[in-house]
Parts: C-alpha cells; structure tokens; sequence
C-alpha cells in the first residue's frame, strides 16, 4: 500500500510540471522598424505555477530593469518582453524558457530608406566622367536603381553609364544631351520592402569661350571709350571687366550694359589710358575662365599753331602754318586789274 501512495505522489509531481509554454505573437519572426516598441507575451500552460524568463540575443537573463529591453510578470505563469524603442542592436533571437519547454522569436529591426548624401542638384564639366552622388541608407540593406527621365539605366548592357551600388551613377565622357533629371530609387529589403525615391537634376557646364573681344582703341580726352566682349558657355557666361588687371568698380565713370558685354568709360580722363580686360565666367567652373585684352590709348587732334608765315612772291601769296608733324600749305594768287 505505501508503494502504491510513493507511486501516486511520483506521478502527482510529474504531472504538475507537466505542460507547454505560448508566445504571442507567435512568430517566428517579428520585423518592425527602427523606434518603435516591441511586446511579446510568453504564457505558461499547465498544472502548477510556473514563471516564464527570458534570455536576449547574447544569451544573458533579461531582469525587469525599466530599461529599453525589460521583462514584467503579469502573474505566476505569464511574463512580457517588452523593447521601448527598437535599435538595429536589438536585432537577434529572444528566448523564453519555462518547466514547459522553451521558445524562441527572432525580432528584426528594419529602417525605411533614408537619403544622406544626395545633393538634388549636381552640375559637372562637358566631356568628364561624372559621378552623379546618391547614397540612401536602410536596415537591411536595398535594391538601387536608377532612371533618366523615365528610361530605366541598365549599367550592365550601357557603356555609357557605370553603377557603384548604393553610392553613385557614372555617366561616361558626358555630353549636353545627358543634362537632365535622373532618378534614384532604392527598397529596403525587408518589412514592408518600402521603396524611396530622390530626382536630381544634372547640369552639364560648357566653359566660357570668347566669340567677340574688345579692340584697341583710340580716346580723346573728354570723350567717351567703350570696349564690347561677347562670350558663349553654359550656363550663360558673366562678364567681369580690368583695368590694368584690377577689377573695375562700376559707377558713374565706369558702367556696363547688355548683361555685362559693353563696358562704357564716361569723360575720359589722362588716368583712363591703359590696358583693359575682358573676363568671362561660368559658375561652377571657377578655373575655366576665358580673358580677351585691349589697349586703350590716346588720341591728340590736330592743332593748328599761332605762328604762320605768309610770303609772297611774283603775285602768288603762300601761308605756311605747322600742324605737328605735318605742314599744311595754304596758296592763293593775286590778281591785279589793268
């Protein structure tokens, strides 16, 4: 009979422990993005009482610390794991253990696309390789795409173009006609495979050439001088006008018109002779500039002077006066009346 009651007990005891253990949700996966919370309930289901505990990723005992992963004991056979703010770091398997058994989830921290560096403007010379710049960032890690206009880029069959995955597009010796709007478009492989997109806008720069120079030019004083300079580039060229290699101050004296091309030089003073310089650039290429010089100098009008000598000689009267360098002779005859 005692046997019999050692037998029952034995049975009894096993038969407490006897049972299994829930989670909900029940996995095996969870993927949530980056900050925001996780909860996940872990139940014990059987005779007895029996508190489930957890262990993270790192295989260490989860305590209820407050911290941004904890565990809380709703009763003797139910806890929570919960994580406040979800971190890339957080990724990994949580494991639930209890006299049931023991089961586990893998929560995965995803992050939507972002874009960093991604300039939505970018301008290169004619004729480069240029590297178009578009790095979007994302956990895990996304598909990268690009288009021009709406005509998808396949770098692998193109020579014109060549992807570095998640960094740059490189369009090949780059021409006017590849200016335009591209786009670069990523998915982040994992969640909800989000899919983010950024447009850039490419500008191709033309340097500056110079089509029409100032001439030499000769001045009177109190007069007015100009010098014309015509440019093409793209963008349009701008026109900075020297004077003996110093910058002209536009003013009264000085000014400009038609956007630059006509330099105007008001009442010439002595100070005003010199070299002047017509200089066109083009933004974005600040080592491109094109320079046409000219020399403006003075012209002196010719003068005639006070002292004239007059001779006459056999009824014919001739008036010598000195203009500089050059003689002018002044004749007339006389006639006499019988």
């Amino acid at each position: 009979m005692d046997l019999w009651r050692i037998l029952v007990l034995v049975v009894a005891s096993v038969g407490l422990s006897a049972g299994q253990v829930s989670l909900q949700p029940s996995g095996p996966t969870i993927l949530q993005p980056v900050g925001l919370g996780v909860t996940v309930y872990c139940v014990f289901q059987g005779i007895g009482s029996f508190q489930p505990t957890w262990r993270d990723p790192q295989n260490n005992e989860i305590t209820p610390s407050g911290g941004l992963i904890s565990v809380t004991y709703i009763s003797s056979t139910n806890s929570k794991l919960e994580i406040s703010s979800l971190r890339e770091s957080d990724t990994g398997v949580y494991v639930c253990d209890s006299p049931g058994g023991q089961k586990s989830i893998a929560i995965t921290a995803y992050k939507t696309v972002e874009f960093t560096n991604t300039p939505s403007e970018q301008s290169f010379e004619i004729y480069t390789d240029a590297r178009v710049i578009c790095e979007p960032t994302s956990i895990p890690t996304s598909t990268y795409e690009w288009k021009f206009g709406t005509k998808n880029i396949e770098a692998a069959s193109d020579q014109k173009y060549t992807i570095e995955s998640l960094k740059y597009l490189q369009i090949n010796n780059i021409s006017s006609q590849d200016g335009g709007v591209y786009t670069c478009q990523a998915t982040v492989l994992g969640g909800n495979y989000e899919t983010n997109s950024r447009h850039i806008a490419v500008q191709v720069l033309v340097p500056p050439k110079i089509t029409l120079g100032p001439q030499d030019f000769k001045g009177i004083l109190g007069k007015n001088a100009q010098f014309k300079c015509i440019a093409i580039g793209d963008p349009q060229p701008v026109y900075t006008w020297k004077k003996n290699n110093v910058e002209i101050v536009y003013g009264n004296h000085f000014s400009i018109q038609n956007g630059g091309q006509l330099l105007v030089i008001n009442n010439l003073q002595s100070d005003d002779f010199g070299s002047y310089k017509c200089v066109a650039s083009v933004a974005g290429l600040p080592n491109k500039d094109a320079e046409y010089s000219a020399i403006l100098s003075e012209l002196i009008p010719p003068t005639v002077q006070e002292d004239v000598e007059v001779t006459i000689e056999n009824g014919k009267v001739t008036s010598t006066c000195s203009q500089h360098s050059t003689v002018v002779i002044i004749s007339m005859v006389i006639l006499t009346v019988p």
